[in-house]
């Protein structure tokens, strides 16, 4: 398995506030899912992307919101 430093200074400070001893669970909680938010986009930075097709959604009664 591949372990990557994530050296990121939010994350470092995120963590340092984490390991204070009178830290609530509910702000525990908020920084792990903040810290957690970083790290997915910090893992997939470099991923390929591809150029998607979009399509216009119609109204249920066919019309376009753009043909009013």
């Amino acid at each position: 398995m591949k372990i990557v430093e994530v050296k990121h200074p939010l994350v470092k400070h995120k963590l340092g506030l984490m390991r204070e001893n009178d830290i609530s669970t509910k702000r525990f909680r908020e920084l792990a899912s903040e810290v957690g938010s970083l790290l997915t986009y910090e893992a997939t930075a470099d991923l390929e992307t591809e150029k998607s097709h979009h399509r216009r959604l119609e109204r249920p009664g066919g019309n376009r919101p753009d043909q009013r």
